[in-house]
């Protein structure tokens, strides 16, 4: 798989990171923008098998505020798996990042989001909308490239301990339930565009800016 094909959605995620922020910046009254680790645990789920994915990720999250407490929620999702387990008739087959050349899974969610200030300290947020994934792996006998798409949402604590920087951690989910894709062998292409069941839940830390408040 040639490498221009396996990060369509990687350029376009950083499009819509740029665009979005550069529109709100002038209309929303804040403005936090975030960087996080996570490690996640994704499950694809088939009528004989089941698959897990571990991934450790690197995550980049907008949240604007138009008013105190709801606005406009972007994340992108830069999931690089460890290991895969798939499951068959009670029994498993596990493989490891070693066994591949390349694998990448990149998520991306955008809607609402709201918050609620416990104190001046602490914050309890929360955004959920459209979810939307590409999966890429090459090994040197298949290459897998796949797209899904649902709904994802995100969970989490801001802690300020000053006006500019926080502290935050909460978990990121999904379930999407359509997907297009294809698998390339030496036998040739074989397309997929199927119902789908495919979910993750990824806990995470982070750390971030109100750039709102820095440029005020």
């Amino acid at each position: 798989m040639k490498s221009t094909k396996k990060f369509p959605i990687m350029f376009f995620s950083f499009i819509i990171m740029f665009s979005l922020s550069s529109a709100v910046f002038a209309s929303a009254t804040e403005t936090y923008f975030t960087v996080a680790y996570n490690y996640g645990i994704f499950t694809e789920r088939a009528e004989n098998a089941q698959t897990k994915l571990n991934a450790h990720a690197i995550d980049l999250s907008l949240s604007s505020y138009f008013n105190e407490n709801w606005g406009l929620y972007l994340n992108t999702g830069y999931n690089f798996p460890s290991s895969a387990t798939v499951t068959s008739g009670g029994t498993s087959v596990t493989a490891t990042s070693s066994d591949w050349d390349f694998s990448m899974l990149l998520s991306v969610i955008l809607g609402p989001t709201f918050k609620f200030d416990i104190n001046d300290a602490f914050q309890i947020f929360g955004g959920f909308g459209f979810h939307m994934a590409e999966y890429v792996m090459t090994t040197e006998y298949v290459n897998t490239l796949n797209f899904s798409f649902g709904i994802g949402g995100d969970v989490g604590v801001r802690y300020l301990p000053s006006k500019n920087f926080y502290l935050t951690g909460g978990f990121l989910f999904s379930h999407d339930f359509y997907q297009v894709g294809s698998v390339k062998t030496a036998h040739g292409t074989t397309d997929i565009s199927d119902s789908y069941n495919f979910g993750s839940f990824r806990p995470y830390i982070g750390l971030g800016f109100n750039f709102s408040e820095f440029f005020k």
